[in-house]
């Protein structure tokens, strides 16, 4: 779904339902930790809550250089469709940038239920560079005494 419908489905299931409790949030907080950690692709993973209805769980985490960003934002999809939305309804987007996918997300328990909403950044670990042979260094000798 493009940025702009989604944000159109966000606001109408907003203005129709009640955001989560502080326990529902922190549920979902919780699970979204588990999902990054355990996903085996994401590091230096933070995850926590803000009062902003539009992103009420946010995170942030980095992937390894190589891995490609379709392939990050492939896996950012479908954990959230396994393991963290709700089964009633769901709308998300994902904006694959160079070196960084971000996931918006909403989602609601039931017609009269209520719903959650998260964004998700993750950026591109820095590969380190390669050392030459010619950058390789013998470590100075400290003279006999």
């Amino acid at each position: 779904m493009n940025l702009i419908d989604f944000h159109k489905m966000r606001t109408a299931v907003q203005e129709n339902a009640g955001r989560g409790s502080a326990e529902d949030v922190l549920g979902v907080e919780q699970r979204l930790w588990s999902a990054l950690v355990s996903a085996g692709t994401f590091a230096d993973v933070e995850v926590g809550h803000t009062d902003d209805p539009d992103r009420l769980v946010i995170a942030m985490c980095r992937f390894p250089g190589q891995l490609p960003v379709e392939e990050v934002a492939a896996r950012l999809e479908q954990l959230w469709l396994d393991r963290l939305r709700y089964d009633f309804w769901e709308a998300h987007t994902l904006i694959v940038a160079r070196g960084q996918v971000e996931l918006e997300a909403a989602s609601r328990t039931g017609s009269g239920g209520h719903y959650v909403t998260l964004h998700v950044v993750a950026q591109q670990a820095p590969i380190p560079a390669q050392r030459t042979p010619r950058s390789w260094r013998r470590p100075a000798v400290a003279p006999a005494t």
